[in-house]
């Protein structure tokens, strides 16, 4: 700033902006407002599932994102999502290709897995065979992060879904698409 080279002890350390701890996930970048909670465990965690896949090599689609208007609290979507004793009843599309009966939840800390195994779908991961769940068919996984994040893993690539509240009974939900081999979209 104009003749400001003169203001005594500046700059001192305490002017200074603030530094946030910043962690890259393939082309995503996440921010931190809290420092004692470091989102490289939730990615780490991720990673022992999805590590295979080249994160890094997922391009965004924006032709596949799409944003819903959810007359729900968000917290309640969250649960609907957590959930899946609706999906033979509501999912009809989802149902006829997952195996509802097999698939799998697994809790940690900030965060949990749901595995989509199925017997019939069109397109599974193909796994390396180090990997724990080798052999089995599975067509998504699907991760939630406290409070608000989903990232679902298909063959095709990566849909990140952010529940956004807009009020108590409103909420926004941000589908945004990441294509990792487009000739298994739709399948």
């Amino acid at each position: 700033m104009p003749e400001f080279k003169e203001a005594k002890d500046f700059p001192r350390p305490c002017d200074n902006l603030h530094q946030f701890p910043l962690r890259k996930f393939g082309p995503l970048l996440f921010a931190g407002l809290n420092p004692s909670f470091d989102f490289q465990h939730v990615t780490d965690k991720m990673k022992e599932r999805i590590g295979f896949l080249p994160i890094d090599e997922f391009i965004l689609d924006n032709s596949l994102s799409k944003d819903y208007l959810v007359h729900a609290h968000w917290a309640l979507y969250c649960d609907n999502y957590l959930e899946g004793f609706h999906i033979p009843f509501v999912h009809e599309d989802l149902n006829a290709v997952l195996d509802y009966g097999t698939n799998k939840t697994e809790t940690y800390d900030h965060c949990n897995l749901q595995i989509g195994y199925t017997n019939d779908a069109t397109e599974v991961f193909d796994l390396p065979e180090d990997h724990i769940d080798y052999g089995k068919n599975v067509s998504a996984y699907y991760y939630w992060v406290f409070p608000n994040m989903m990232f679902n893993f298909y063959p095709w690539g990566l849909s990140v879904n952010v529940v956004k509240p807009l009020d108590r009974n409103r909420t926004k939900v941000s589908f945004i698409s990441y294509v990792y081999d487009p000739s298994k979209l739709d399948r």
